[in-house]
């Protein structure tokens, strides 16, 4: 191995789970070192997840159980998704 490549030390990635909606939809927090990533926002979420601010929120797609308002608007972090395609 050559003695001038240097790597990183790992990064430490924390989860935490929440289940709710209608569909009982989950939803997941990543906690990274640069902020907190939140993948989907069932109803419930936004209380669930209330101390911890959120920097991006990630939408699998675009159905309802995962995408509510209160959630979404509550966050003020941006969207990251793809839409859901049209059949």
């Amino acid at each position: 191995m050559n003695s001038d490549v240097k790597s990183d030390p790992p990064t430490e990635l924390r989860f935490k789970i929440f289940t709710g909606g209608v569909f009982d939809t989950n939803s997941y927090l990543i906690q990274t070192p640069s902020g907190n990533v939140l993948i989907d926002a069932p109803d419930g979420a936004a209380d669930a997840f209330a101390d911890e601010p959120i920097r991006h929120l990630l939408l699998t797609h675009g159905h309802f159980d995962h995408v509510p308002l209160e959630s979404s608007a509550n966050t003020g972090a941006p969207f990251i998704f793809t839409p859901t395609p049209r059949r």
